[in-house]
């Protein structure tokens, strides 16, 4: 919501609010007592039926005025804001604090046709304190009129309205005498727009990857599927708003505009089925120091059937990919193998203690690709090189 008038009231106390300020008019229907600055940096006004508006302008007819609401002491009191003011004709819409006694007040809604007031709604109480302040707003939304108190969500009183559909102004009313000490006064006075144009909001989905891309299927020929640039169903949302909102897009269940794509080559149809899935984060990015291996499982989902190696002729292939969710997409590891993996090669994969070189060999899962090597010697000390027979020491793999 624009804000389009504001005041803290912060002046020289007895000054005069037009004089105060240029924002504030007093229209010549108002009576001849004058609003001016409290001692105490707020607004007072000084007799019966006083009248001020404030020159700042609302974009519509639609907007909210607020003020906090003082209770300097207990005695008559109806200080309250106008909207939708008429500068030349006595028309208004009125949300006000009527004292009832020390420890109570009314609020109360009401419209001014041609000088004519007309109470909407009934007049709800409110228990209050000396000394203390209480928030008072009066909304204008098409024929909604409302009035809320104390910050509250929902309305205190409301009416449907139609007799003042013209803009107007924001302002303040009051019908009694107050000085410094006595009865209600006015502070933190605002007015704010509610609604106006249509904001186009347009949520871009962050590019991710899924661990599954790029899957392999084995046949007489290897067919890779690119899991190729796609788009979400919720990607470019276009989200049309009123007022003060805010939205919130979770990366909530969605679908692939990729999916269920054929890929025909040779004899062997292939139809991998994407099925909707949620993502518990994306692009989430892990950074390491020191040599350190991330094992990252994909947990919580399942696939019908994973990396499966069909017969080579005439085969129709269908991977259904089940609903399920990635614990986290786009995590940048470090390392090689994962700490498992490594303690699984190093216990099951081939070994090899070379006399002639004096080295001592892992290999890889192919039993020919040399994964880790290291100096064998015949002494604990590391002086004699191994050449057979008795093995003193090996060093740290590398």
């Amino acid at each position: 919501m624009a804000q389009f008038a504001v005041d803290t009231f912060t002046g020289t106390s007895g000054t005069e609010l037009s004089t105060y300020s240029a924002n504030w008019v007093k229209p010549s229907y108002s009576g001849s007592s004058n609003w001016v600055i409290s001692d105490a940096n707020r607004a007072r006004c000084e007799g019966a039926n006083s009248t001020y508006y404030n020159t700042g302008a609302p974009a519509s007819a639609d907007y909210t005025v607020k003020v906090d609401v003082y209770i300097a002491s207990d005695a008559a009191a109806t200080p309250g804001v106008c909207g939708r003011l008429d500068t030349s004709a006595q028309t208004y819409y009125h949300a006000r604090a009527a004292r009832v006694n020390s420890t109570t007040l009314n609020w109360e809604l009401y419209k001014r046709v041609v000088g004519t007031f007309t109470q909407l709604g009934s007049s709800i109480s409110q228990t209050i304190a000396v000394g203390n302040s209480y928030e008072l707003k009066l909304s204008m939304v098409g024929t909604t009129i409302e009035l809320y108190d104390e910050g509250g969500g929902s309305a205190t009183i409301s009416a449907t309205d139609s007799a003042i559909t013209a803009a107007g102004y924001s302002g303040l009313r009051e019908n009694n005498t107050s000085t410094n000490s006595s009865r209600y006064h006015i502070d933190n006075f605002s007015a704010d727009d509610v609604g106006g144009s249509a904001t186009d909001l347009t949520i871009q989905d962050a590019t991710h990857a899924h661990t599954a891309d790029s899957l392999t299927v084995t046949t007489s020929t290897d067919l890779t599927v690119q899991d190729a640039t796609h788009a979400h169903a919720a990607d470019n949302l276009t989200l049309t708003t009123t007022g003060a909102v805010d939205l919130t897009i979770a990366d909530a269940t969605h679908g692939h505009s990729a999916d269920s794509p054929t890929l025909t080559l040779g004899y062997v149809d292939l139809v991998i089925d994407d099925a909707l899935h949620g993502h518990t984060a994306d692009n989430l990015t892990l950074s390491v120091s020191g040599s350190v291996d991330l094992l990252i499982a994909n947990a919580l989902h399942a696939h019908f059937a994973d990396t499966p190696t069909p017969s080579p002729g005439y085969i129709d292939l269908t991977i259904a990919d089940a609903l399920h969710a990635h614990t986290a997409d786009n995590i940048t590891l470090g390392g090689l193998y994962s700490d498992l993996e490594l303690i699984l090669k190093i216990l099951s994969n081939r070994q090899e203690l070379n006399a002639g070189t004096g080295t001592f060999t892992i290999y890889d899962d192919d039993s020919v690709s040399v994964l880790f090597t290291a100096a064998a010697w015949a002494d604990a000390a590391g002086t004699v090189p191994y050449s057979g027979g008795t093995l003193g020491r090996i060093d740290a793999l590398a």
